[in-house]
């Protein structure tokens, strides 16, 4: 193929120079996450607190993901607080986020503050985990915009512990502490 552009020759291909520095703003299925999306995983990050005016600050707990209406981007759904003082009901409060927030026929991303005991340890930690729900009874092209949308999402907020969740079983509690 003829590149009328600077060539670079890479161990023995040929890449022309715009493929080569292009840069992507969005994800293959057209989708942009908002700031806002990214600046409330980054504040779950450092652990600050949620900026509801209505109720008294706390921690966030869980944010939900969806594709805007217009399905031309990323936007928050819901921003879940941690119900208690610590993390002491941690199990009882994912599965009321599961139940309230997650819908069983439609995609979500579900980013969770958790506190997990890695058995190599012993010790209590944090950790941020990244659930793609992309459920079977979702319509294809539905679950296809998610899945093509997923490795996106997951480079635009740096997410480090990524988890597909297509039914019901990959929700469970012990399912996601054990990945």
């Amino acid at each position: 193929p003829f590149c009328h552009r600077r060539n670079y020759w890479i161990s023995g291909f040929v890449f022309c120079e715009p493929l080569f520095n292009k840069s992507f703003k969005m994800a293959m299925s057209g989708l942009k996450v908002l700031p806002e999306c990214t600046q409330t995983y980054q504040d779950m990050q450092i652990h600050k607190k949620s900026d509801s005016k209505d109720t008294p600050s706390r921690p966030l707990r869980a944010l939900i993901m969806q594709i805007s209406k217009d399905k031309k981007s990323v936007e928050i759904a819901e921003k879940i607080e941690v119900a208690g003082e610590d993390d002491s009901e941690q199990e009882s409060e994912y599965e009321n986020i599961i139940r309230d927030y997650v819908p069983k026929n439609s995609g979500r991303w579900i980013v969770l503050d958790l506190c997990v005991k890695p058995q190599h340890t012993g010790q209590e930690t944090k950790r941020l985990a990244c659930l793609s729900w992309a459920p079977d009874d979702a319509p294809v092209t539905e679950r296809m915009l998610y899945a093509s949308s997923s490795d996106y999402v997951k480079k635009a907020l740096k997410v480090p512990n990524w988890i597909q969740c297509n039914d019901e079983s990959d929700l469970s509690y012990a399912t996601i502490l054990d990945k």
